[in-house]
């Protein structure tokens, strides 16, 4: 979903997947906080590890933050992702992934 000059690319997909009113906008290319064609982040990327360079090492920090950072000084870039995805972000929800998964190797 994003991806930085210096170094990360991101994927969003189509906001009706996860029903809300999109985390980023993508135009030419170019991921921006705000605009007409918001979609949600996807959680896929390629970051360059030099984005990470000065953070403090051994500290528990939000990704968000350093998002806007980077959008803001135009180091985002990213295509629509229109593949299959499924949101893991809690135990439930991977159980359930799991659980899809193992029926349709049956």
């Amino acid at each position: 979903m994003l991806r930085c000059k210096t170094g990360a690319r991101g994927w969003p997909g189509h906001p009706a997947r996860f029903p809300t009113d999109g985390d980023f906008a993508l135009d030419g290319g170019r991921i921006h906080r705000a605009g007409p064609h918001r979609l949600t982040f996807g959680n896929i990327g390629i970051y360059d590890t030099a984005l990470f360079r000065e953070l403090p090492r051994g500290v528990k920090l939000k990704l968000l933050p350093l998002y806007h950072d980077w959008i803001a000084r135009g180091l985002v870039s990213g295509e629509r992702f229109d593949g299959p995805w499924a949101n893991v972000g809690t135990p439930e929800e991977l159980a359930a992934l799991d659980r899809t998964l193992t029926a349709h190797k049956a």
